[in-house]
């Protein structure tokens, strides 16, 4: 990766060390949420030892994995958009874990990684937001629900 990307490196770590690495993203509330979508850029160099880079998001209980790279991908590519609104809560959190298998690996890194979300419109008056009514020479504003 040519930015300051997080990563791993196994061969760094020397033949014979067996590395689990992972990198947590910050808790997020997402309780309200009516959508959450992530993206990342992401290289995996596997050694063909059964290495591999994992993705998973925290659903308030436990670690759900949304995606699992076990093939080399030497160039920088774009995970796409991956919708995690379905595990949404109020620890929302992003784990990307390289585990080279217990065997000499070579690497995995991660980069821009982007969270969006929307929260669902409130039933609220709004007093800024108005129907216009002409009636004998005046004009009334009638507030509504939105």
């Amino acid at each position: 990766m040519t930015s300051n990307a997080a990563i791993f490196d196994d061969d760094d770590a020397g033949n014979g060390n067996v590395n689990n690495a992972s990198l947590l993203t910050p808790v997020w509330d997402m309780s309200g949420t009516s959508s959450v979508t992530m993206s990342y850029d992401y290289s995996f160099n596997e050694l063909g030892a059964g290495e591999t880079l994992a993705v998973d998001v925290y659903d308030g209980a436990a670690w759900q994995n949304v995606v699992t790279y076990d093939v080399s991908v030497l160039t920088p590519e774009n995970s796409g958009v991956i919708d995690g609104s379905a595990l949404a809560n109020a620890d929302f959190q992003v784990r990307f874990t390289y585990d080279d298998a217990g065997s000499w690996g070579w690497n995995a890194g991660v980069d821009n990684f982007q969270i969006d979300f929307a929260l669902p419109p409130a039933n609220r008056r709004c007093s800024d937001c108005c129907i216009r009514r002409r009636r004998y020479g005046r004009i009334r504003c009638y507030g509504f629900l939105i």
